[in-house]
């Protein structure tokens, strides 16, 4: 079955998607809360894009260069670590636009959301707008050392 078609089967409430813990396999980082990820279910490869569950990060599409700038640092922090590797991963709804699926990563254990809030690389997001980022915020993730991070 083609991965449209089975993507719109999941997405089918008649059919149900099961939201569990997957061993997953990061294809790529997007940004730092969106990534492709692949995974089985039943022998079958599935391939969706997963917004990480309760933060916000930068966006690289920003107008403004800062958090560009910001963006792109915690981007290749993030592929550096998980980019090609296997990571355990908790699905737990489709989002509001339902072309994602929403969920955690966990490295080595530890919830990944966590490690990028502890490290301010990242705001708490509950759904409602966002906030903006200060300029405060985008120059101390673009001078972060991230060989100092605890995975």
């Amino acid at each position: 079955m083609p991965d449209a078609i089975r993507l719109r089967c999941l997405k089918n409430k008649k059919y149900g998607f099961p939201f569990k813990e997957y061993k997953v396999f990061v294809q790529e980082v997007i940004d730092g809360d969106t990534y492709h990820i692949t995974f089985l279910i039943e022998s079958t490869p599935i391939t969706l894009k997963l917004r990480l569950f309760g933060l916000d990060t930068p966006e690289l599409s920003s107008k403004n260069l800062l958090e560009k700038q910001a963006a792109t640092k915690v981007k290749n922090i993030l592929v550096r670590k998980l980019e090609g590797k296997y990571c355990k991963c908790e699905l737990i709804k489709w989002d509001k636009y339902g072309g994602r699926v929403v969920g955690k990563l966990f490295v080595n254990g530890k919830s990944l959301t966590d490690t990028l809030l502890t490290y301010n690389l990242a705001k708490a997001y509950e759904g409602a707008s966002k906030e903006d980022w200060t300029s405060e915020e985008l120059e101390r993730m673009i001078s972060f050392n991230s060989d100092r991070m605890k995975w």
